[in-house]
């Protein structure tokens, strides 16, 4: 009976849609029958497990008359689960249960223990002591952390098998690294109409793929004209494989995390600033569309991330999500370097995560971003402020203004430097500024000028720096 309750169970969460593993951690940590938490968390680990594209079999019987909690695969990887939560940690006993179960399957498996209340010394001992029958550990905190996508399992194995093969250590994260405090953002900007604060801002585009940046495009350092350019394709099928190239990106090459971002379906578009928010917006395609109410809508969007690293590199992430079925597709990202990076090994690893093995960092000819200077006052028309936060120290900005080439009293002449650069944001019905000097974000002044537009052609899409200032 309790194995045709388990087989039910298995099947009913099998076809629950869009399993939302935060819900499920939280419903475990939560369960106060011990008996039913276990079970619950053999499906949860099933479901980590089979995100990570793993075929995951439960109550296996691989390892008879023992009794196995899970056998996992993915190509030629094979390996079994056991989970423990209990009140003490995983002992030296229960090392030598999981070794007796090894003996029992063929000499190519190995094993994973995840123990939420974690390992004694003697078991961590043990694993380290006998690596003839490999057997890998791993804690809350890293379950922790492959729930909200800061690490993925696969990741995390890899670790933790060159760890053991080469160092004979049982590698295990206590904490999960965060990124520096090197920006001037701590969080990211957001749109304030009236009393309340916006994530992101619809704007009509005239079908161009533009990005609007917060922060300066210079990406040549000190070093004028010496850029370089790294183009990969990732393969990446769903927002849960982007979440996880932005962290990688993010612990290797110190992404801001608090960018630009665009969103076109058709003549629309949304921008807002953060990959938090980004997330939020590509993941909210619905509640977006319901503001269209189109009859139709183009079979995919175009999305972009735009953002800076410590060294000064300019990153731009560019991908397809379907309107059907919300999958992605077709994602490029390309990073311009001021210069070589001196350490190419995270160049490496985002090479390999991404499975471009074979890309080359290749010179660029010259320097990508073109510059305006206006030499007459251009002014400009603010719909909403855009504040900034820095410890809590808030300030606008930016600003939302309108787009001042819809005025038709404004001519252009076709070789003029502002007409080359401007053309692609001349039908976008807002822009979004940067402000050269900050001020209270509580107020507007009585008059805004545009200054300077910068422009860089980075992964498909124009990026644009429109710099405003005040009297």
């Amino acid at each position: 009976m309790a194995s045709i309750i388990v087989f039910i169970l298995d099947s009913i969460c099998r076809n629950i849609p869009d399993m939302n593993l935060q819900d499920e951690w939280n419903r475990l940590e939560n369960e106060k029958d011990s008996g039913k938490r276990a079970r619950q968390f053999e499906i949860f680990l099933l479901h980590l497990l089979e995100r990570d594209s793993f075929k995951v079999t439960h109550n296996p019987k691989a390892a008879r008359p023992r009794q196995t909690d899970l056998v996992a695969r993915r190509n030629q990887t094979y390996f079994l689960v056991e989970v423990k939560w209990t009140r003490r940690k995983t002992s030296i006993s229960d090392i030598a249960q999981l070794r007796d179960r090894l003996l029992r399957v063929p000499a190519d498996l190995f094993a994973c223990i995840f123990s939420v209340s974690g390992f004694s010394e003697s078991a961590v001992q043990e694993v380290c002591r006998d690596k003839n029958r490999e057997i890998y550990l791993f804690n809350k905190t890293e379950m922790q952390a492959m729930v909200e996508s800061s690490l993925s399992f696969q990741e995390l194995l890899d670790e933790k098998r060159k760890y053991l093969k080469t160092h004979g250590v049982a590698f295990l994260c206590e904490t999960v690294p965060t990124v520096g405090e090197y920006h001037l953002r701590t969080e990211p900007d957001l749109f304030r109409i009236g009393e309340q604060s916006f994530a992101w801002f619809r704007s009509r585009t005239g079908h161009n793929d533009i990005i609007f940046s917060n922060e300066l495009l210079d990406c040549t350092g000190r070093f004028s004209n010496s850029v370089f350019s790294l183009q990969l394709h990732p393969h990446l099928d769903s927002l849960h494989d982007l979440k996880r190239l932005f962290n990688r990106l993010q612990n290797w090459f110190g992404l801001s995390a608090q960018g630009s971002f665009s969103i076109h379906q058709g003549g629309e578009g949304w921008f807002g600033f953060g990959f938090e928010s980004f997330f939020s917006a590509v993941g909210g395609q619905g509640m977006r569309y319901k503001e269209l109410n189109w009859n139709s809508y183009h079979h995919s969007e175009e999305l972009a991330y735009l953002d800076r690293t410590e060294n000064g590199a300019l990153l731009c992430v560019t991908s397809r999500q379907s309107t059907i079925e919300s999958y992605l597709h077709s994602t490029h990202l390309e990073i311009y370097f001021p210069g070589i990076p001196v350490d190419l090994s995270n160049v490496r690893r985002l090479c390999d995560f991404t499975r471009n093995e074979e890309a080359e960092i290749e010179l660029v000819d010259r320097n990508p971003v073109h510059e305006v200077q206006l030499n007459m006052p251009l002014e400009v028309k603010p719909v909403a402020p855009i504040v900034s936060n820095w410890h809590r120290d808030r300030a606008c900005s930016g600003l939302v203004i309108k787009n001042p080439l819809l005025d038709e009293s404004i001519s252009l002449k076709g070789e003029d430097d502002f007409a080359k650069v401007s053309h692609l944001m001349r039908e976008n019905e807002f822009w979004f500024c940067a402000l050269r000097n900050w001020h209270n974000p509580g107020i507007l002044m009585k008059r805004y000028r545009l200054i300077s537009i910068q422009v860089c052609s980075i992964e498909r899409f124009s990026a644009f720096h429109v710099l405003c200032d005040w009297d």
